[in-house]
């Protein structure tokens, strides 16, 4: 069972929490993959280290002191943040049963402060 939350549609310049959460039964956890747009930004992999891993991308500022196993923080979203996130879920060996989600998640840019006079 997977269940994914992204926040949408979000402010240009907030951080945001992407969550992941999973239930694996009796199985061990091998890897969490984070995907926009099909491209892998970030892995959580228990038996690595660090188990937490960003691929760099552009739009995309992973935390990795805030990240994990069941979320992954992004820092100061911008316009290119924007795009269909994913995460994709896989159990450890013999099975290496593999769940996924996706959600867009929209960037609002800033509206320009205008000051009108009275």
């Amino acid at each position: 069972m997977l269940m994914m939350d992204v926040p949408n549609p979000t402010n240009q310049g907030e951080s945001v929490e992407l969550i992941c959460s999973y239930e694996l039964d009796e199985d061990k956890l091998y890897s969490v993959k984070w995907y926009k747009d099909d491209v892998e930004f970030y892995r959580y992999v228990p038996n690595d280290w660090p188990p937490g891993q960003f691929l760099p991308l552009q739009g995309v500022r992973v935390d990795l002191s805030k990240s994990g196993s069941q979320s992954v923080y992004l820092r100061n979203v911008d316009l290119n943040s924007a795009g269909v996130y994913r995460c994709e879920v896989s159990a450890e060996a013999p099975e290496f049963q593999t769940v996924e989600a996706e959600k867009e998640m929209k960037v609002l840019g800033k509206l320009p402060f205008v000051f009108r006079g009275l």
